[in-house]
């Protein structure tokens, strides 16, 4: 029996008691195994005025998944934690006909559940600040403008349980962002996503502001044919679309 192979992934430090449990729920003939997975979303919203506080929110659950044959058991619990896991394999047992044998499962010291509140406290408290400094430097003069936006940082981590191990599935992290920048010669609206780590995401983010917020030219473009100088992304976007589709029809 092999533990989870990240000793210190939250979602794996019952990996153990995780293994012989979904292992124990299975009867022969029957393969099956438990999915955990958490998703915490930090949201922003801002406005010229400047950053206000931030609410944080989390989803998190747990499914066990028993097969035999052609036919297939789902059972699904909130929380990620040992109980949660316990739960959903009694489940999937009793409907399934087995009986697995259960342990009793200590639970978390609340030292340690106030640990781990006061970590994320700290977490969210440097996130806004990294956030607010990157909206002053693109943003510096809001005179003139209105602006609305919204920023949420998305983590999601995962865990598979099988009879064998407990194996981390890694974590996913993405900023995404929508504005709206309102000034008298026009609205410019920006629709941001990045899944770079959070200092360089809220660096592409705050260039993409920066010309959000830029003055919209006021002067009409000349008539007739005129010469257009694309950006390497923009000139990729446009030779896809003008040249790519067109390949791929009859």
């Amino acid at each position: 029996m092999k533990a989870i192979a990240e000793p210190h992934h939250e979602l794996g430090e019952d990996a153990a008691e995780a293994v012989r449990l979904v292992a124990g729920m299975l009867r022969r003939g029957e393969s099956g195994e438990a999915l955990r997975e958490r998703r915490t979303v930090e949201s922003w919203t801002a406005n010229e005025a400047g950053l206000l506080s931030p609410s944080t929110f989390e989803e998190a659950g747990t499914a066990v998944r028993v097969r035999r044959e052609r036919e297939s058991l789902l059972v699904a619990r909130p929380g990620v934690g040992p109980g949660a896991l316990r739960e959903a394999v009694r489940d999937a047992a009793r409907r399934a006909g087995g009986a697995p044998f259960f342990k009793a499962h200590r639970a978390a010291a609340p030292d340690a559940r106030r640990n781990e509140g006061t970590a994320r406290l700290l977490g969210e408290e440097r996130h806004s600040a990294l956030l607010a400094a990157t909206l002053a430097a693109a943003v510096p003069d809001p005179r003139g403008l209105s602006i609305s936006l919204t920023v949420s940082w998305i983590t999601q981590v995962r865990a598979v349980i099988s009879p064998k191990e407990l194996l981390a599935c890694g974590s996913s992290v993405r900023l995404e962002a929508v504005a709206t920048v309102v000034r008298e010669s026009g609205t410019r609206t920006l629709s941001f996503l990045s899944a770079l780590p959070y200092e360089k995401a809220l660096e592409k983010l705050g260039s993409a502001l920066a010309e959000a917020a830029r003055p919209v030219s006021t002067i009409p473009p000349p008539d007739g044919e005129v010469d257009v100088v694309l950006s390497p992304s923009a000139a990729a976007v446009f030779w896809h679309e003008a040249v790519g589709h067109p390949l791929e029809a009859d």
